[in-house]
């Protein structure tokens, strides 16, 4: 004896395909919005970190020494 679920009763074959489809029609957006998102998450890290890297002036010292190192 076999039973059938009621799942398997109300299971359309048309109806299924065409919701996949249209899911793979909404994934390129869904791809689109989360690159976006990625992109807004590192330019929001950039910023807030940005003004916490120092600028350093090397100066003339480093040309020295460089000057030094290829005359010998």
């Amino acid at each position: 004896l076999i039973r059938i679920s009621s799942r398997q009763s109300t299971y359309e074959q048309d109806q299924s395909s065409a919701l996949i489809r249209i899911d793979l029609d909404l994934l390129e957006e869904r791809r689109e919005q989360s690159q976006l998102q990625i992109v807004s998450y590192h330019q929001c890290t950039a910023r807030c970190l940005k003004p916490k890297v120092g600028r350093r002036f090397v100066g003339k010292l480093v040309l020295r020494q460089d000057l030094v190192l290829w005359n010998s």
